[in-house]
């Protein structure tokens, strides 16, 4: 792992932190790749789980989810969570006590200036919604995120900010296929960036 990334794992490490583990050749919170794949917090489960067969939904979904990033060829990307302490799913982070965010925004603007990604992925619209009052966080940032999607209504093709997260995904088979869509769209994305350089 990054010797920085150490250090600012260690400076935020409390009982309830939670940072991605590296999972089947996913390095999660120790990637280092020019994409961040950003969640909101992580929840109460454990993660990985003692019994992949046994594991609760959730569990199961981030598995589905790691798979599909080393798929498209983002086993380096780098997984994180705005807010790094694990708390109830019900608990959003617009309504956890403000010097608990800040913290939190702190330790995810130094993940950004450490490893200058070119991209920046919100997975799930809490995170998106949140990030866009956030503007600074990724001013130096070359992309916050555009998928192509099409619109259901009007049928047309239109820009996205995020792409679905992972946990209400697996139950609704559409969704998935839409995040395999966006991924794959990330990465033309990353690799039409990479051209210009």
């Amino acid at each position: 792992m990054n010797k920085k990334l150490i250090e600012l794992k260690e400076q935020a490490k409390e009982d309830l932190t939670f940072f991605y583990p590296e999972f089947n050749g996913v390095k999660g919170f120790s990637g280092t790749e020019d994409v961040f794949f950003i969640s909101s917090k992580p929840s109460m489960g454990d993660f990985p789980p003692k019994s992949i067969k046994k594991a609760p939904m959730p569990a199961r979904a981030l598995i589905k989810f790691l798979g599909l990033l080393k798929k498209y060829g983002f086993a380096n990307a780098h997984l994180t969570d705005i807010i790094k302490t694990r708390s109830d799913a019900c608990n959003k982070i617009n309504k956890l006590p403000k010097k608990e965010v800040e913290l939190n925004l702190k330790i995810l603007q130094d993940e950004i200036d450490l490893l200058k990604p070119k991209i920046l992925v919100p997975v799930g619209s809490q995170v998106d919604t949140f990030l866009k009052h956030r503007k600074e966080i990724f001013k130096n940032v070359e992309l916050w995120r555009g998928i192509e999607r099409l619109n259901p209504k009007t049928k047309k093709e239109e820009w996205g900010t995020f792409i679905y997260h992972y946990s209400p995904a697996a139950a609704i088979k559409h969704k998935w296929r839409e995040i395999k869509k966006d991924l794959q769209s990330i990465k033309e994305q990353l690799e039409e960036i990479k051209a210009k350089l």
